[in-house]
């Protein structure tokens, strides 16, 4: 099992962080891992990259071309790597800021409000949790439960009620795919 993943967007959509989340879900289900990021000259609003490899055997290296999985979270992320995507890959797209559907055919595509959602929830700055969710559903790499568990690790420095919030973000994420 390999599965090399890529979710692109702008600084501040929690880019990184969410890459970090899928990693730590991967590592409590035994898998290899290795995530890498890169980000824009740009504090906020510049763009962000982050690279997650999932294995059940060594990875050689973390730097890939190509990808199996993409989570693109606006627009130009889209532009710019849908043509990377592997054939059969998944693309996975932000439905709410993305206006301009993809144009693969050759790829299964999950359209999510992954922003909207999470404005609902009262926190839009949670569409990368949104997304977790929709992730662990999709993709079959980690439990839900494992995605779960990766949010109270990763999530140490938080109110409690922080913490339910994106327990709920993940939950409906993963409501999202199962409709």
């Amino acid at each position: 099992m390999l599965n090399e993943i890529l979710i692109a967007g702008f600084g501040g959509q929690g880019i990184v962080t969410l890459g970090k989340l899928i990693a730590y879900a991967g590592m409590l289900e035994g898998r290899e891992v290795s995530c890498w990021a890169r980000y824009g000259a740009e504090m906020r609003g510049g763009t962000a990259q982050c690279t997650v490899i999932l294995s059940s055997e060594v990875i050689d290296s973390p730097v890939i071309n190509t990808f199996n999985t993409l989570v693109a979270m606006n627009q130009p992320s889209l532009i710019r790597f849908e043509e990377n995507l592997k054939p059969q890959g998944q693309l996975i797209w932000n439905r709410s800021v993305i206006f301009k559907e993809p144009e693969r055919n050759d790829v299964e595509q999950f359209g999510i409000d992954a922003t909207s959602t999470a404005k609902e929830l009262g926190n839009p700055r949670m569409a990368n949790i949104v997304f977790f969710g929709c992730i662990s559903r999709i993709t079959d790499l980690f439990s839900l439960d494992s995605a779960s568990e990766a949010l109270k690790k990763r999530f140490t420095k938080i109110t409690p009620d922080a913490l339910r919030q994106n327990q709920l973000a993940l939950q409906k994420g993963a409501e999202l795919v199962d409709h």
